[in-house]
């Protein structure tokens, strides 16, 4: 049966958010998106912070810091430097896991 061949690919790391480059702004990247039940919402991030760096290191575009979060492993706990408005802060996460997409295994 087919429904016995559907494999998942590997968990992904997911901090459970949605983001893109913060335009007209050195640096930061733009949270447009916070996924209920997400690593992101029980930090309390909320839509509209920005993301200025993760463990240490800043970061400038959304694609690079995804890249990042890719490295990460699901458990692994990581710090995000976040503005909100004029305040900074650092928010402690843990990268869960997220079921890759199915695909069907032929034999």
């Amino acid at each position: 049966q087919i429904a016995d061949k559907i494999i998942f690919k590997a968990n992904q790391p997911w901090l459970g958010i949605g983001a893109d480059d913060w335009p007209g702004h050195v640096g930061g990247v733009h949270i447009r998106q916070i996924l209920p039940e997400s690593p992101a919402a029980k930090a309390n991030l909320q839509i509209g912070d920005i993301i200025l760096g993760i463990n240490g290191k800043s970061w400038h575009q959304a694609d690079d810091m995804a890249e990042f979060v890719k490295t990460t492993k699901p458990g692994e706990t990581i710090e995000l430097e976040i503005l909100r408005g004029n305040q900074k802060s650092v928010k402690v996460l843990k990268v869960a896991s997220m079921m890759g997409e199915p695909f069907v295994l032929l034999d």
